[in-house]
């Protein structure tokens, strides 16, 4: 039956689940807590999923589980995958060349340190720069997902932008507070790098149940 391709690796990421959240319990990684940790389920996929949101700018997925599109193009459902994905939300010209670009910078940063995970694993990057896998052994998967996060949330954190985000609504407020105040004004940069990737929060779900499905997903 087709809704339960995924049962197994369901069943091996409620194990996990276990593990992660006690290694989130103890503060492995910066603002995380065990309830960012969720569960989303249907017919084509199964993963335990922690968000990172600058709503409504963009949305950052660090995750493993299993899903159509992995198994087909590897032939196996034996495996699992932890999987890093970025999505832009905002539909602002502007916004999305700024965060498209600043995630470049950041991914190319991230794939540099994955061979530090590699071992027993297989790597495979997006040519877009929006999406990794390491694809990995059921048994060696909370190791695996564990590192990633070790690796990608700090330099998340640490990531500095290379140039201050101005857009046209900006200019536009700041054209008013000009006619206000009767004088021209600068927009000054900062003294301190901006760290783009830090002005958000980790998404943890409101209800009782830590499954979310498909209908329900943000992405």
């Amino acid at each position: 039956y087709e809704g339960w391709r995924f049962n197994r690796t369901y069943q091996s990421l409620e194990l996990l689940a276990e593990t992660i959240r006690q290694e989130a319990n103890q503060g492995r990684w910066k603002d995380v807590k065990p309830e960012n940790f969720y569960f989303v389920k249907d017919a084509t996929q199964a993963y335990l999923i922690l968000c990172y949101t600058e709503s409504p700018n963009y949305l950052m997925t660090f995750k493993v589980g299993l899903d159509d599109g992995i198994a087909n193009t590897f032939g196996t459902i034996d495996s699992i995958a932890c999987v890093y994905e970025f999505k832009i939300l905002s539909r602002d010209e502007q916004i999305t060349q700024y965060y498209e670009a600043e995630q470049e910078r950041l991914y190319n940063t991230m794939s540099g340190i994955l061979h530090l995970i590699s071992h027993n694993a297989l790597v495979v990057f997006d040519e877009n720069h929006k999406r990794f896998e390491v694809l990995t052994s059921p048994y060696r998967a909370a190791q695996k997902y564990c590192l990633m996060l070790d690796v990608c949330l700090p330099l998340k954190d640490k990531h500095e932008a290379q140039a201050q985000l101005i857009t046209k609504e900006m200019l536009v407020q700041k054209e008013k507070m000009e006619n206000i105040l009767g004088t021209k004004m600068e927009i000054v940069e900062p003294c301190d790098p901006d760290h783009p990737f830090t002005h958000g929060f980790f998404i943890s779900l409101d209800e009782e149940s830590d499954i979310r499905y498909s209908d329900d997903c943000l992405f």
